[in-house]
């Protein structure tokens, strides 16, 4: 009778142990697969970002964005609009012309973009700080302020623009860089303002 008891106590200590340690293995592999996720959602959300920013469609250098029916891309610290043309598909849209898409940080520092198709997604939550936007014509020299309108430097007419764009946490944790180009400035000229919208700066 003692023996069968003895047995019957070890065994219910065994599968309590191995209870245990399954539950723990468990919880494990749901906190591995959740960072996992998060990792994934997050690297989603930074590759809409950069395909927005590589997408803008910009003018060359002496030419009117409005003169190809662009809205001239407008820039602060707080974020970006213009049109685009998105190679792929994303939080921000399905790929191909966006007319004026909006990239904004709000108070919270929560990055979202919004368009008329697709209204307002969040993107990033980027946490306490003060992140911020950056433009630059070369990638070196930055300025928290931008219009394609008055934001390059003097250059010969027709020349390629060059627009790079620039995401920074306040502690420098975090960067996310994109650049537009307006492509070849000799296709523009073969525009008509009949056929111009949003799709000429994707040539």
């Amino acid at each position: 009778m003692i023996e069968a008891m003895l047995v019957l106590i070890i065994g219910s200590v065994a599968l309590m142990m191995v209870f245990e340690i399954g539950g723990r293995a468990a919880q494990t592999g749901f906190g591995l697969g959740g960072r996992a996720l998060a990792v994934s959602d997050r690297q989603l959300a930074e590759d809409s970002l950069r395909t927005v920013i590589r997408g803008l469609s910009i003018a060359p250098l002496g030419e009117a964005a409005e003169d190809f029916g662009l809205a001239d891309v407008i820039g602060t610290d707080a974020g970006f609009e213009g049109d685009a043309i998105l190679d792929r598909a994303g939080l921000c849209g399905e790929s191909g012309p966006v007319r004026r898409i909006i990239v904004s940080l709000d108070p919270a520092n929560r990055l979202s973009c919004r368009t008329e198709a697709a209204g307002k997604v969040e993107l990033l939550d980027l946490g306490r700080g003060h992140a911020h936007f950056a433009y630059s014509a070369d990638g070196v020299h930055w300025q928290d302020r931008w219009s394609t309108a008055s934001g390059y430097q003097p250059g010969p007419a027709k020349a390629a623009a060059t627009l790079f764009i620039r995401l920074l946490g306040e502690d420098g944790s975090r960067e996310i860089i994109g650049k537009a180009t307006s492509g070849r400035p000799a296709l523009f000229s073969t525009i008509t303002t009949k056929n111009q919208g949003v799709g000429a700066a994707g040539l």
